[in-house]
């Protein structure tokens, strides 16, 4: 009864209830793989990613572990790609900043017929 109202929640949105239920599952069985999937499903739903990876481990489902894995990766790396980029641009300005130091430093000690 529990394992049909739970997928019943899922397919109808509740996600939370769903994931309540399948936790009642669990509570039951501890080996019903079945229930840790759905765990993760609803985890996933919820945008608990890491969460959801470590049910769909447990249950033994790796298209949905990949597939958990995958937004959690895209969640990780679009948070951060604004401070990656800056980084890696601020990294070559400092770069170029040191290069032109650099040569007016020559420019300065050797003059202008021998840096042409």
């Amino acid at each position: 009864d529990a394992i049909n109202k739970a997928i019943i929640a899922y397919r109808t949105g509740e996600y939370e209830l769903s994931e309540q239920m399948w936790t009642k599952v669990l509570k039951m069985n501890s080996n019903m793989t079945i229930a840790y999937s759905g765990v993760g499903k609803s985890k996933m739903r919820a945008g608990d990613y890491k969460g959801a990876m470590a049910d769909f481990k447990i249950a033994k489902n790796p298209d949905f572990y990949s597939k958990a894995l995958d937004a959690y990766m895209k969640e990780t790396i679009g948070n951060k790609f604004t401070y990656i980029f800056l980084t890696i641009v601020g990294g070559y300005l400092l770069y170029q900043l040191y290069r032109l130091i650099r040569a007016f430093r020559r420019f300065l000690r050797e003059g202008v017929k021998k840096v042409v």
